[in-house]
């Protein structure tokens, strides 16, 4: 259900507190550009859909809600920080940029089922 509201544009926002940069992350579908407010959302879904590995973490904000984290191997040699959050009826952005995770922030737990 995740990818299918990252896929809708009226279920699925950027919510604050968020890190969400797109437009500093090249695109791997698309070398020498960025991503853009659209491009950056099927990139989620498409990665969600393919089975790119997902963890659960508990949300600071709100305080004990459940978030949930993907990291990529960007082409780059980077690794892709992506953090979403689900809302009553969508999705919410909460962080999309070159990792910058430090260690004492891992993710508490491993999400087992189906996110498409």
């Amino acid at each position: 259900m995740l990818a299918v509201y990252c896929r809708g544009p009226k279920t699925r926002i950027v919510s604050p507190p968020c890190d969400w940069r797109p437009y500093t992350v090249e695109n791997p579908n698309c070398p020498g550009y960025y991503f853009d407010d659209t491009s950056v959302w099927h990139f989620v879904a498409d990665l969600l859909g393919a089975g790119q590995p997902i963890e659960a973490i508990v949300l600071d904000v709100p305080k004990g809600a459940t978030g949930f984290v993907m990291k990529f191997d960007h082409p780059s040699g980077r690794e892709l920080y992506i953090k979403l959050a689900f809302l009553r009826r969508g999705v919410a952005g909460r962080s999309f940029h070159y990792s910058e995770i430090t260690p004492d922030k891992k993710p508490t737990a491993t999400f087992k089922g189906t996110m498409t």
